[in-house]
């Protein structure tokens, strides 16, 4: 039976191959726009993080 550090052990060297796999096959351009896709729904959660945080503290006032 596997123990829990070499299933782990395996998974990361999986996830590590697949990134490396996709990273390698996409341009510059590709990865460009990954990375604002990326940016803007970051930006989004931090923007409704603060909605979320005006509405609760404005109804405990």
């Amino acid at each position: 039976m596997l123990d829990i550090n070499a299933f782990l052990e395996n998974s990361k060297r999986l996830d590590n191959s697949i990134n490396d796999d996709v990273l390698t096959e996409l341009s510059n351009e590709e990865v460009d726009m990954i990375m604002a896709v990326g940016n803007s729904i970051e930006g989004g959660k931090w923007f409704l993080n603060e909605d979320m945080n005006y509405l609760i503290n404005k109804n405990m006032i």
